[in-house]
């Protein structure tokens, strides 16, 4: 009896023969795919280890003027990749920048049972090298009483030596630096030596002691400082000051007959206040005084008050830069504006300091840089009309006139970074700095010392690191 299952065995030879003859295809095409994938993996590890040879080329041609060898360059690719047999097919320099051709060849796995020819793989790599530039860096840093808290004070020290530190090493035949430091708190400190400028207005110092006859009088003397001690506080520069308060205890009255005597005294430590009124606003500007009418006014000189250190005008010095930062101190309370303003005056090529480049004349490119960093807001404000002083409490104003202050040093082409330190930064305040940066990706909130010297190198490699292209 026909039986369909003995046929269909019958016919196995059949289909082994068959079966064999398609799985020849098949397996190919899986060998193919496998091994596909493995040459993109390679490809694509060749491509980076080519990227770092290519950069290694172009900072070698930044420092040299001229390119490394072939040879040299297959060298340092050997030694930073997994690469044991690459050839530098070209290398060339061409429109500002330095062009690697690489080549190898990828022995398949799976598919040599089919072709057992490797495969060539070439990948191209390309790095812009710096132009004849000068870099031009104003460093706009608080320093007021908060940047106690928690040592964030020495925090600033260690970063900003750090970034220092970092810009001078990229100086090269191409790349030119210079920093500046504007420490501030409510008020800049424009440096004694600068007392008699043309733009500063600034009394005399004085003192005086009067003495009239003698005179007779009750005195109570002091015999205790310390009764009825108890906690007390009070906010400094938004940081909260505890301490113990005390009352003194009084002696008897006493009848004294004695000369009396008062003594006044005026002193510039070297700090300014605000130039002009809410009508002309030249304290938002970069203008001098002049002869003309709306533009008369001097920079005040504040007398009897005490500011943060003198800022420091651009300097290609690396040994007076890294000093004055070590010598930087907290104390005072927070006015942003000014800090702004006169780091832009310090970068400006027109007086009251005249270090930096005209970018209209100069005949290398000139790049000018702001960073900007504080450790929270605005605790003072200008008391503009009725003072020059920085004394006043309208918050909005402070704020107003910052945002004021960063659009106009934006507008006269400064880059702006801005960066926030520390954990209380109202959002506020991290705001207007995010809204003072030249862009989103300039702004940085550093919680902590070592996320601000994180901050402060990420800015200095994006101001002088090699950009690849391609």
């Amino acid at each position: 009896m026909f039986s369909l299952k003995r046929f269909s065995e019958s016919r196995s030879g059949n289909f082994a023969i068959m079966f064999s003859v398609m799985a020849i295809p098949l397996v190919g095409g899986v060998a193919l795919a496998v091994d596909y994938t493995n040459m993109s993996r390679y490809r694509s590890d060749l491509q980076n280890a080519t990227d770092v040879g290519t950069v290694f080329a172009a900072r070698y041609y930044e420092l040299n003027q001229r390119l490394p060898s072939k040879d040299d360059v297959k060298t340092f690719i050997v030694e930073n990749s997994a690469f044991t047999d690459v050839k530098i097919t070209t290398l060339q320099y061409k429109d500002n920048q330095v062009i690697v051709d690489s080549w190898t060849s990828y022995s398949p796995y799976i598919f040599q049972m089919v072709s057992n020819k490797p495969f060539d793989v070439a990948v191209r790599s390309a790095a812009a090298v710096a132009e004849d530039v000068d870099l031009e860096i104003v460093m706009a840093l608080d320093t007021t009483y908060s940047m106690t808290a928690n040592d964030k004070i020495g925090g600033l020290k260690t970063a900003a030596t750090n970034f220092a530190n970092t810009l001078f090493d990229a100086v090269n035949a191409k790349t030119h630096v210079k920093i500046g430091l504007v420490p501030f708190s409510q008020y800049v400190n424009v440096g004694l030596g600068n007392r008699s400028a043309s733009w500063l207005d600034v009394p005399d110092d004085s003192s005086s002691t009067t003495t009239t006859d003698v005179g007779c009088r009750w005195v109570k003397t002091i015999i205790n400082y310390s009764v009825n001690c108890r906690p007390a506080s009070y906010m400094n520069d938004g940081v909260l000051v505890e301490y113990q308060a005390c009352d003194p205890l009084y002696g008897p009255d006493e009848w004294t007959c004695e000369p009396i005597t008062s003594t006044s005294s005026s002193t510039w430590r070297g700090c300014v206040g605000t130039r002009g009124t809410t009508s002309n606003m030249l304290t938002l500007t970069d203008t001098m005084p002049s002869s003309t009418a709306t533009n008369k006014s001097k920079f005040p000189g504040m007398m009897n008050t005490w500011c943060a250190r003198p800022l420091m005008p651009l300097t290609d010095d690396r040994a007076t830069v890294v000093n004055e930062i070590a010598a930087f101190s907290a104390s005072g309370n927070t006015y942003i504006a000014d800090g702004v303003m006169w780091g832009l005056r310090v970068l400006s090529p027109q007086a009251p300091f005249t270090e930096g480049a005209d970018p209209k004349t100069s005949v290398r490119k000139v790049r000018k840089i702001m960073v900007l960093m504080t450790d929270g807001e605005n605790q003072n404000s200008p008391r503009i009309d009725t003072s020059a002083d920085h004394n006043g409490s309208d918050l909005a104003r402070a704020d107003s006139w910052t945002q004021r202050a960063c659009n106009y040093v934006k507008q006269e082409g400064v880059a702006v970074y801005t960066v926030t330190f520390g954990t209380q930064v109202p959002i506020s305040a991290k705001n207007i700095m995010k809204r003072c940066a030249s862009s989103a990706a300039n702004f940085y909130d550093a919680a902590s010392s070592d996320k601000l010297d994180q901050a402060f190198q990420d800015i200095a490699r994006n101001l002088t690191m090699l950009r690849l292209t391609q």
